[in-house]
């Protein structure tokens, strides 16, 4: 059938009739009905007596976009015998691969003719089809006795394969292997105690940082179709899944291994830092401590800080201090790392 694509942009919001999968198990094929929810269809006829009719049409299947488009016949009727009135319109319509509705639009043209016979499929298998049933001879206006259905049928998904995690530091990192590594997304389920995380990456890899020493993971991935998102479930695939505990707090952090500074302006110098392993818990601290001259023994002052920055106040003009710096996880502090003179060309107050 030909139909328009100018659509009204934006979500479509609404309750009633369903959008979402006939029930299936994940991994299966699913058949999600192509709908318009009742409060929706209600608000485009400005009427709802006791019911409103619809048939549904589907014509064209985008797999770039994860969309599907087609038409929907509206009807509904108010008032009894010879004083009813009945209202009926035809739209537009897009719906995602999940089967919501994501736009709708005035149709111009509607189809003269009704063929339920086509049957559309993408290049991941993935089916069209209209179905009508009701007696021979049946009219889309017939609507109750005929009714025309659209609907979108997934194929199966084949499960992810050689699920591997092992830790790294203070992260887990997975891997696994996609039949068609191309065809969607894959889901990251990671299940800890008090938490659960759903996370999607196109990649067959992903890291999960900032474990807890001592803890069990439960680890499952799964695949969804192309067009999905992370909160949708039709189409997804059967989990391969694994369990690990990550390792007890054992390991200290090494200390950074840049530490820089410079001017930040007439009265302050900033003192950076990065490198460092954090060994296998999150570092949560670093401290500083101020020296004096580069071979004096004792500090000046030590100062506990988060984060890769700090900023220096000086107590008098053209103040120079040696810093040395360590990092803190559940293991423990790090050793020192070595001194870096620091600078403030002007005063001010404390640090």
């Amino acid at each position: 059938m030909e139909m328009r694509r100018l659509l009204l942009t934006g979500m479509v919001m609404g309750a009633g009739l369903v959008t979402s999968a006939s029930a299936t198990s994940a991994g299966a094929s699913t058949s999600i009905p192509l709908q318009i929810p009742l409060a929706t269809a209600a608000h485009i006829l400005g009427h709802n007596c006791h019911g409103i009719q619809q048939q549904d049409f589907a014509s064209t299947l985008d797999a770039e976009d994860g969309a599907v488009f087609g038409a929907v016949y509206l009807q509904t009727t108010c008032g009894l015998g010879s004083s009813a009135t009945v209202y009926r319109t035809w739209v537009s319509a897009r719906w995602s691969y999940s089967g919501g509705l994501e736009a709708i639009g005035p149709m111009f043209n509607p189809p003269s003719s009704i063929t339920t016979s086509a049957r559309h499929a993408d290049d991941f298998g993935n089916i069209l089809s209209d179905t009508v049933s009701g007696p021979s001879g049946c009219t889309v206006v017939a609507v109750a006795t005929c009714h025309y259905r659209a609907s979108l049928q997934f194929s199966a998904i084949p499960k992810p394969t050689h699920l591997a995690v092992q830790q790294s530091g203070d992260s887990l990192v997975a891997s696994w292997t996609s039949e068609d590594p191309g065809a969607g997304l894959n889901v990251v389920t990671v299940s800890m105690p008090g938490r659960v995380l759903r996370l999607t990456t196109a990649n067959e890899r992903i890291v999960i940082p900032g474990i807890v020493p001592g803890t069990r993971y439960s680890i499952k991935v799964s695949s969804l179709p192309l067009g999905h998102g992370v909160t949708d479930r039709e189409g997804e695939s059967e989990s391969a899944s694994t369990v690990i505990v990550s390792q007890p707090a054992t390991i200290v952090a090494t200390p950074p291994s840049s530490v820089s500074s410079d001017g930040a302006d007439s009265q302050r110098a900033r003192i950076s830092w990065s490198g460092g392993i954090s060994g296998n818990s999150q570092s949560d601290v670093q401290q500083i401590r101020f020296y004096s001259s580069a071979s004096s023994a004792t500090p000046v002052a030590t100062v506990t800080v988060s984060g890769t920055a700090h900023t220096c106040h000086a107590p008098s003009a053209g103040t120079h201090w040696w810093v040395s710096l360590r990092t803190h996880n559940q293991a423990g502090w790090s050793p020192w790392s070595g001194r870096v003179q620091v600078v403030v060309p002007s005063t001010s107050t404390d640090h």
